[in-house]
């Protein structure tokens, strides 16, 4: 549950991006993958057709790497991994969000004491 809509769509709209549309197959677009964007290898191993949702499958908390892998409570999808975003210093606070050499990622911030 959303504590507001805007909050709703903002997740929605980082999950599925600008990939809306699920194809049921056929040239170029096999079974179950998403149209629109581009195409080649990378845009097939990141959009899959999810509950008829085209989804980013390398950032969504509920399918990351594949339709229906939800992440832990806690833990946010960063490049197909559930990574625990409070304590991964190379994923600190967000996904890609790096701290510093030597310094550790404590409830989402670098080197908080």
């Amino acid at each position: 549950m959303f504590a507001s809509r805007f909050l709703a769509t903002s997740a929605a709209r980082r999950e599925t991006g600008h990939h809306t549309t699920c194809s049921g197959g056929g040239p170029g677009h096999p079974a179950g993958s998403c149209s629109g964007g581009g195409g080649g290898g990378e845009h097939r191993r990141r959009f899959k057709c999810c509950g008829g949702a085209c989804t980013d499958v390398l950032g969504s908390a509920s399918n990351c790497v594949a339709c229906g892998r939800r992440c832990p409570f806690g833990r946010l999808c960063c490049a197909g991994w559930c990574v625990a975003v409070a304590y991964d210093a190379g994923n600190c606070g967000a996904c890609g969000r790096a701290c510093a050499a030597g310094t550790p990622c404590i409830y989402g911030m670098c080197g908080y004491a």
